[in-house]
């Protein structure tokens, strides 16, 4: 049982280092004449900074140091956000919102509009909406820190040792893809960090009360709204409160709710032509991104299986990780497959929505699976 136990905390650790490994070897090839083994190591440093925390911070220092390494971290990237030129980054996740407002602005229909790298606008009404404020402020670069701030919050929030916090941080911030993310003004990250709060959210919530439940299903879909991955860690979270419970009533007032808000989002643009809408809305422009059909069914059905398995607050934060890097993982197969190995080096497979579960494996490296802080064991 002990070992067990160890396997599964160690999970989440070998999946961020193959996550960083894939940024690592994908992005080093460009500066380094030996990708792969300068993959090796940082893989080796990255697993051992658990091990290094440990060993050499001071505990009783531990909280200046941290503050002092975040903020100096920070700092940097607003520098760099200043310093570097977002038309030469071969990224367009920040000119997908700026050509998306620069057309509904202009009184065209939005989900026409094309980045500056001819890519339209995939995600859902919401994640336009949150990155709104950052478009007057003309600095998309601020929305992709956000995430790392909301990220960093959820760890110091957390009832652990100040050590194991400074492990968690440190490796947050040492991750390639963490690192690629700020970089390249990307907002994956943020995009699930929302999601992760609306988790911890509901695990906080001691009584689902009829008002709760509405506030719940409204945030369910504004969230959904936003990429359709959240529909994962939302099935794994409901089907554990729930489903397993048997509260159907409970599941008819969430469900409602969130059905409502998430059509509601997308009824401007369907009022505004919907000839258009029916050909350009998030579900047809990424449809070539899709998984089979039967894909998503098992994937789906999977997170429905593993919502009624859970058993504690770790593994809500786990199996939400983990689905989340299966499902992207799937389709990361898929396109090697459909497309050829090339397809990895190029921009025909982008490995940032692997990003989408990094939030929830931090989350499970703060808690064993002996810390069940929120929820009963079943």
């Amino acid at each position: 049982m002990k070992n067990h136990k160890e396997h599964i905390v160690w999970l989440p650790v070998i999946i961020i280092a193959i996550i960083n490994a894939l940024f690592t070897y994908k992005y080093g090839i460009r500066f380094s004449s030996h990708p792969f083994v300068l993959t090796i190591v940082y893989s080796i440093l990255l697993v051992s900074i658990s091990f290094i925390t440990k060993v050499i911070l001071p505990k009783k220092y531990a909280g200046t140091i941290l503050y002092i390494i975040i903020a100096i971290y920070c700092l940097s990237d607003i520098y760099f956000i200043y310093a570097t030129d977002p038309l030469k980054l071969n990224v367009d996740r920040w000119s997908v919102i700026t050509s998306f407002w620069d057309c509904c602005f202009a009184g065209k229909y939005p989900y026409l509009a094309k980045s500056h790298m001819g890519n339209a606008p995939g995600p859902f009404p919401i994640y336009f909406l949150l990155a709104l404020p950052f478009y007057f402020m003309h600095q998309i670069g601020y929305f992709s820190l956000l995430g790392l701030v909301l990220m960093l919050i959820f760890i110091f929030r957390q009832k652990v040792d100040i050590r194991s916090k400074a492990t968690v941080v440190f490796i947050s911030l040492a991750s390639a893809s963490v690192i690629w993310e700020l970089t390249t003004r990307s907002t994956i990250l943020i995009n699930s960090c929302l999601i992760l709060f609306y988790v911890w959210w509901l695990l906080n919530i001691k009584t689902f009360n009829t008002k709760n439940l509405i506030w719940a299903g409204i945030f369910g879909g504004l969230l959904l709204s936003t990429r359709g991955l959240a529909i994962l860690p939302l099935i794994i979270i409901y089907s554990k409160l729930f489903l397993k419970e048997r509260k159907w009533k409970e599941v008819m007032i969430i469900g409602s709710a969130l059905t409502i808000t998430f059509a509601l989002t997308l009824l401007p643009f369907a009022l505004w032509d919907y000839s258009l809408f029916v050909k350009y809305n998030p579900f047809t422009l990424q449809e070539q991104h899709f998984l089979p059909g039967y894909v998503i069914a098992i994937v789906l059905l999977l997170c429905l299986g593993l919502g009624l398995s859970i058993k504690n607050r770790f593994n809500i934060y786990l199996y939400s990780g983990l689905m989340l890097f299966l499902t992207v993982a799937a389709y990361f197969v898929y396109m090697i497959i459909t497309e050829g190995s090339a397809a990895f080096m190029s921009s025909r497979i982008d490995i940032s929505y692997f990003i989408f579960s990094m939030p929830f494996l931090f989350a499970a490296l703060l808690k064993g699976p002996d810390q069940d802080l929120a929820i009963e064991n079943a």
